[in-house]
């Protein structure tokens, strides 16, 4: 299963979702990255972000920065955005992609919504696509509310650390919803 996260830059949100997914579920046979919608293409992870990233044991080396593409995620069963913008941006590119694409927020919201019983498969890359496929008919319910993180680029620690807080307990819920 491929997973693509976007933000803006690619230098913070995206990076951080793309690597805290992969660090709980590289094993299970869900493959991530992640691009920008106005990538700092070829540059690395923002130093307060891989330095919040390695705090937790995720890795924050070998990156380099991409602009987000149509094929991209056209090859892509989930996209992960920081924004409703960014949501925007992809479905635009790859209009197919409108049902397999959130924003982090919000799949984390619905993924407390769906059922566990009726998230299926016998591994976890069946389940995240059971979820990704399930979650569309639980929006009325999960209801409407914050669904963006903001960039936190060129900003204080403090703001980094809130951007990763949040960014960090969303990862937990999807990764929880799956392996329950």
């Amino acid at each position: 299963m491929q997973v693509l996260t976007v933000c803006t830059g690619n230098l913070a949100r995206s990076p951080a979702m793309e690597r805290l997914l992969d660090t709980a579920l590289s094993h299970a046979g869900i493959v991530t990255s992640s691009a920008g919608t106005a990538a700092a293409v070829g540059e690395p992870i923002a130093g307060p972000m891989a330095t919040l990233l390695r705090s937790v044991g995720a890795r924050a080396d070998d990156f380099a920065a991409r602009q987000l593409t149509e094929r991209m995620i056209n090859e892509s069963d989930l996209v992960i955005t920081a924004t409703r913008a960014h949501r925007t941006s992809a479905v635009s590119l790859a209009p197919a992609a409108v049902r397999h694409t959130f924003t982090l927020i919000e799949l984390a919201r619905l993924a407390q919504f769906v059922p566990p019983e009726q998230i299926t498969g016998l591994t976890h890359a069946e389940r995240l696509r059971s979820l990704v496929a399930l979650a569309p008919a639980y929006r009325a319910r999960a209801g409407h509310g914050p669904s963006s993180i903001p960039d936190p680029f060129g900003r204080s620690e403090v703001i980094y650390r809130r951007c990763f807080d949040a960014i960090f307990a969303c990862t937990l819920d999807i990764v929880e919803a799956i392996t329950r």
